[in-house]
Parts: structure tokens; C-alpha cells; sequence
């Protein structure tokens, strides 16, 4: 900020300036800090939007790591002994602890309807699968879901969809 000399409106009129260009060139000068303070709040609101996006996607990792964990263990219940069993209770507890904060923040997961269509700005489809009853493009599974922060979209979904070969 650079620094100006403090002029009193007595000392302005003393030096030929009348009342009224004073409180005009004091108005002007309101403007300009009002302007200058309404772009450093605009470009503050953006870096905090890309830090809360940056967060969100982080803990969307954690979820998914958790998500991962708990479908290895429901798939092969004798590999979970009784303490694997009560780690995987207690990582299910900070698991939905993760979600509700997510949930707070505004960020929800974005339904993929039963066997939906891929839309390229919701869906990355990452395996591909043959199916000649059902049509090209079309979802057969969620691989890692996709979020929505507000209106916007956080993370397109991952998929496997169906195609020709």
C-alpha cells in the first residue's frame, strides 16, 4: 500500500483548494480503496473456492480408500478374524465421520442411474466391457463415484461401460 501524506481539510482550503474539491477528491479517493477492496475480495473468495475444491478431493480419497477396504473385507469374511473385524468397525465409525463433514460442506455424491448412459462431463469411463444386448456407452458399473460441490461437479465418476468390439 503506498503511503500519502496526511492533509487535514483545513491545511487543502488553506492552499487554494475550496471545500467542495476536497470532499470530491476525499470521494474519489473512498472510491478507489472501495475498488481496490472489492478485487481483493473477489480474488480471496476464488483461492478459498480452489483450496475448499483441493481439501474436498483429498478427503474424497480417504472415502474411497475406506469404500475399498470395506468391500474386501464383506467379499471374504475369513479373512477378517475378530481383531480385523474390530479395526474394520472402527474405520467404519471414522469412515461416516469423513462423509457427514463432507456432507456439511455441501458436497454430495452424484447418482448414476442403473444402466445410464455415459455423459462425458460426469463419467470417465476407465474399463470397458462386451455386451451385445445392451447399448455402446452404456454404464454397467461404478468403479469410483463422482461428487457434486453445490451445483458444480468435484469429481466426475468413474465407470465401466459397454462397448462394441
Amino acid at each position: 500500500m503506498s503511503e500519502e501524506k496526511q492533509v487535514s481539510t483545513d491545511d487543502r482550503t488553506e492552499l487554494g483548494h475550496g471545500p467542495w474539491q476536497v470532499v470530491q477528491k476525499d470521494l474519489w479517493a473512498l472510491v478507489g480503496t472501495c475498488s481496490r477492496l472489492e478485487k481483493e475480495k473477489i480474488k480471496d473468495r476464488e483461492d478459498f473456492q480452489v483450496t475448499r475444491r483441493k481439501m474436498y478431493l483429498e478427503f474424497l480419497e480417504v472415502v474411497d480408500t475406506f469404500e475399498n477396504l470395506f468391500k474386501e473385507f464383506e467379499g471374504s469374511p475369513d479373512k477378517a478374524h475378530e481383531a480385523a473385524a474390530q479395526w474394520v468397525g472402527n474405520f467404519r465409525i471414522v469412515y461416516k465421520m469423513a462423509v457427514r463433514a463432507l456432507k456439511r460442506g455441501g458436497v454430495v455424491e452424484m447418482p448414476v442411474a442403473p444402466d445410464e448412459l455415459v455423459a462425458s462431463a460426469r463419467h470417465n469411463v476407465v474399463e470397458v466391457e462386451h455386451y451385445p444386448d445392451k447399448p455402446v456407452e452404456t454404464i454397467t458399473a461404478v468403479l469410483k463415484k463422482g461428487y457434486l460441490l453445490g451445483d458444480e461437479i468435484l469429481r466426475v465418476a468413474e465407470v465401466r461401460a459397454v462397448k462394441r468390439p
